[in-house]
């Protein structure tokens, strides 16, 4: 699982079948005690934390060459949704990501 993204560097080169995966996730409980007027409450919920490599392309990837880039992510899991792949995070990770702005917007699936 992986996705194809256009990546540009920090030094201005432009990669446009980058190679991204999803490395260290790790989901933390958390529960909240209180709202925001001070009413005790129990609300439990799931936090997952991410982060994606980069690599210029597949190839790079096989290859075992230097990564190009990365970003750290995370997001609340949704618990409600009785559809939801709650079996498979990291796949969740990836569907995260797809409906973010900018270029992950048109990450494809490889």
């Amino acid at each position: 699982m992986a996705l194809e993204v256009q990546w540009e560097t920090p030094y201005g080169i432009t990669c446009n079948n980058a190679y991204v995966i999803v490395q260290d996730a790790h989901i933390e409980k958390k529960t909240e005690d209180y709202d925001d007027e001070g009413t005790l409450i129990e609300r439990t919920h799931f936090v997952i934390r991410f982060k994606v490599k980069v690599w210029s392309d597949l190839t790079a990837y096989n290859d075992k060459k230097s990564f190009i880039g990365g970003q750290n992510f995370q997001f609340e899991l949704d618990t409600d949704d009785a559809d939801a792949d709650q079996f498979n995070p990291i796949k969740q990770c990836y569907e995260h990501i797809k409906t973010l702005p900018g270029i992950w917007e048109n990450a494809i699936d490889c």
